[in-house]
């Protein structure tokens, strides 16, 4: 996060600031990191994957994305996907291989729109 104290021992408030906000969205958030690993897919220039068991965590990063694929999908079937914040449910498709998500755009309040998509069971 490239921060350090002043000469003074404090932290500068625009760096306590950005911890603050780090820590609400880790509250937020943090399923999507803790204990998971990287995703099926290497970092895309609209986001990247993570995953833990049964889930699919889908960081939507870039502004106008739009319909995000995920080629060479892993998995047979899709149970669910919706939104990790809210729970709003995500339009989702499975074809050929191929997982598509509708997605809104990240904006400057939430930087990182996550979906969930759970893995559906054989």
């Amino acid at each position: 996060m490239n921060i350090g104290p002043m000469p003074n021992g404090e932290i500068q408030p625009e760096f306590v600031d950005r911890l603050h906000w780090m820590g609400n969205w880790l509250k937020t958030y943090g399923e999507s990191v803790y204990n998971n690993k990287g995703g099926y897919l290497r970092p895309q220039k609209w986001g990247c994957l993570t995953q833990a068991k049964g889930k699919l965590y889908v960081h939507v990063l870039q502004q106008n994305s739009g319909v995000i694929r995920l080629e060479k999908f892993p998995y047979a079937k899709i149970g669910k996907a919706y939104l990790l914040k809210t729970g709003a449910p995500v339009a989702v498709s499975l074809k050929d291989g191929v997982a598509e998500l509708s997605v809104a755009s990240p904006t400057a309040e939430e930087p990182d729109q996550v979906v969930v998509v759970e893995i559906a069971k054989k």
